[in-house]
């Protein structure tokens, strides 16, 4: 039947008849965002853990999305002033996951330490919060494993917790721990300089 009807439609020439008026040709497909011909193996590969996802979690110069800066205390600092609450260019910044991840180690250092407001982590606390953080780095390279990276930290910290693939893991670990260390040295700096640093979620 459908062969005697693509007879009728196509074999004469002729006009069709009005029920074969109404057979169309299905629409073209919408275009693919990205031809599979022509992924390379890098594309076709992508990283578990995106770049962007990666840099968020680092210590960097500059306001960044998502960040919490960290700015050096000076005389006169009124955190109730507007100009106090601009971000500032020359301090630098850490993405939320990652001082979510650190928290156990700020809050050590100063009690009740959390981001809803601004925090001054005076000379004194910023040595111990440099001593935490330098154990956390060395904690961090011994978990090789995501099951035990889980049981350590997973309940604390949604960026572990959620992880489901040890490669993943593998890909954050190192960047965690060198934050740590960066975070250390920052922090022992401020220290030894007598000076206090800001942490400023908004």
């Amino acid at each position: 039947m459908a062969l005697g009807a693509c007879s009728r439609a196509c074999g004469d020439g002729g006009e069709p008849s009005a029920p074969d008026a109404q057979v169309r040709l299905a629409p073209p497909q919408p275009a693919l965002v990205k031809d599979p011909a022509e992924l390379t193996d890098s594309a076709a590969s992508e990283p578990l853990a995106p770049k962007a996802k990666l840099e968020n979690l680092t210590l960097r110069r500059g306001i960044r999305k998502d960040c919490v800066e960290l700015r050096p205390a000076r005389p006169g600092d009124d955190p109730k002033d507007p100009k106090f609450r601009v971000g500032s260019q020359a301090s630098e910044s850490l993405g939320v996951p990652a001082l979510v991840f650190f928290h156990p180690a700020f809050a050590k250092a100063h009690p009740g330490f959390d981001v809803t407001a601004p925090r001054l982590l005076s000379p004194s606390e910023l040595t111990v919060l440099s001593h935490e953080l330098t154990e956390l780095s060395m904690s961090l390279l011994a978990a090789s494993d995501l099951t035990v990276a889980k049981s350590r930290w997973g309940k604390a910290s949604p960026l572990v917790g959620e992880m489901e693939r040890d490669d993943e893991w593998a890909q954050t670990r190192p960047v965690l721990a060198e934050t740590a260390r960066s975070l250390a040295a920052k922090a022992k700096a401020h220290a030894e300089q007598k000076e206090g640093l800001w942490v400023l979620g908004y």
